[in-house]
């Protein structure tokens, strides 16, 4: 039931047609982090990653023996990250680009001109893309735009949410992947299996009736921050 209610939830955010099948629940949303990048990442393989940013994402490339190939965010461009520099930090070892808007630890949120120019750059090069939208809610100006709903993009990326920042519920643990990669979600669900077996019933239960309760609060909370 709280597939499901990601799935709908992630289909009005991004305008996609998500299903229960493409979601994968995990023990908070840094896991499936972990898990993507595993299902990916060979030594050698390069990772472009915005810098700064969440230090997982780099963590986990240099663990699996990746290159982490840093894409500076600069404040005078409202830190969105520059394309012509996006497109010469490609390489035939690149495998993902990690994306962060709302980002972390910025406060920037990436333009949807220069979201969808990265989603052509990913579609052009044959690449994924990790896309932590961990902060979709926590938007102070205009509307958050997903990659994930733009053409072409649902089968290439992971969409990485939680609740913890809108509901502020770190503690619970409860996190979410989802694609319409099927062999992506396998493959994050074995990686599930095989490392915490899964999130507890009860913080499933607790994510249920905040995804589908009453929204007033995540505002009010927007409001205070």
């Amino acid at each position: 039931s709280l597939r499901e209610a990601v799935a709908k939830k992630v289909s009005q955010e991004t305008g996609g047609s998500y299903v229960a099948e493409d979601v994968v629940v995990t023990s908070g949303a840094k896991p499936i982090i972990f898990y993507m990048l595993n299902a990916l990442i060979d030594p050698g393989d390069e990772v472009i990653i915005p810098n700064p940013a969440y230090p997982i994402y780099g963590s986990v490339t240099e663990y699996l023996g990746g290159t982490v190939v840093p894409l500076r965010l600069r404040e005078e461009n409202d830190f969105n990250p520059d394309m012509v520099e996006l497109k010469k930090s490609i390489t035939p070892k690149t495998k993902v680009i990690v994306l962060n808007s709302p980002q972390n630890p910025t406060g920037g949120v990436f333009s949807e001109k220069v979201i969808r120019e990265i989603a052509q750059v990913a579609i052009d090069n044959d690449l994924w893309v990790m896309s932590d939208e961990i902060y979709s809610e926590m938007v102070h100006e205009g509307k958050h735009f997903s990659i994930a709903g733009i053409p072409g993009m649902a089968e290439r990326t992971v969409f990485s949410s939680g609740c913890s920042k809108t509901y502020a519920m770190t503690g619970y643990r409860i996190g979410w992947g989802v694609t319409k990669n099927k062999e992506m979600t396998a493959a994050m669900e074995r990686f599930a299996c095989n490392d915490t077996s899964c999130p507890t019933a009860i913080s499933q239960y607790a994510a249920l009736e905040a995804v589908t309760g009453p929204q007033a609060d995540v505002q009010k909370m927007l409001v205070e921050y």
